[in-house]
């Protein structure tokens, strides 16, 4: 699944559970944009629409490696994760 990065810890006693709708924050890079650039530019991201993104965990509404990264995380938790293409 996903490899996560903690960069900002989360309270480590809420976590969601399948059907769940969690409310995230999410920028999405190429792995090319990401070696080729000292700036990367993300190809998707819900902070620059300012908007907070939700889906319902475990119902398929995301990509398999997102399902798998917000399950572990607890609240106010912030990732960097990296989602390999099998899970994308």
């Amino acid at each position: 699944g996903a490899q996560l990065k903690t960069l900002k810890p989360g309270d480590i006693t809420n976590f969601p559970a399948k059907g769940d709708t969690c409310s995230v924050h999410y920028e999405a890079f190429t792995e090319d944009e990401i070696r080729s650039s000292k700036d990367p530019e993300p190809f998707d991201s819900s902070r620059s629409r300012g908007q907070l993104f939700q889906f319902r965990l475990g119902a398929g509404q995301v990509i398999e490696g997102m399902d798998d990264a917000v399950s572990s995380m607890s609240v106010g938790q912030e990732v960097e994760a990296t989602i390999p293409h099998e899970y994308a």
